[in-house]
């Protein structure tokens, strides 16, 4: 059996740590960017940041403009379908980002694994399951 160096576990891990960090970072920076820029700042926070659920976005999207522009009645119904498309595109485009991570990150194991040894594969993939199944979790929207 062959003996792995402290240092090639570690490397691996901090190079796993980094990547699914800065993944769950973009992630977080396009549902929070979206959602608390669209319904939690007019001059600063008004209540924590956090991800909604699509109708509700289209619901706060709406009665701020309501609220901040005073639409009429005819406005309101003009912009709401507007901002229901807005909404959707940003559904979409995040669930695009996440899906490209995902590949990009399967493409970079599948360049990596045969230069380990079989123990550091074994390692390796296991170490690819946690990280996979703690990304899934951190970019399931909560309230959907």
């Amino acid at each position: 059996m062959a003996r792995v160096r402290a240092g090639d576990d570690t490397a691996a891990s901090e190079l796993y740590d980094g990547l699914y960090l800065t993944l769950a970072f973009t992630a977080g920076l396009l549902a929070g960017g979206v959602a608390g820029g669209l319904t939690g700042l007019k001059h600063g926070l008004t209540r924590p940041l956090r991800a909604l659920p699509p109708q509700q976005m289209a619901a706060d999207i709406g009665l701020r403009l309501q609220r901040d522009l005073r639409l009429s009645e005819d406005q309101r119904l003009q912009v709401a379908p507007i901002v229901e498309t807005f909404v959707r595109q940003m559904e979409t485009l995040q669930s695009n980002a996440v899906a490209e991570s995902v590949l990009a990150i399967r493409q970079m194991h599948r360049q990596i694994e045969p230069m380990l040894t079989p123990e550091q594969q074994a390692r390796f993939r296991e170490i690819q399951q946690v990280r996979e199944a703690e990304f899934h979790r951190a970019t399931q929207a909560p309230n959907r």
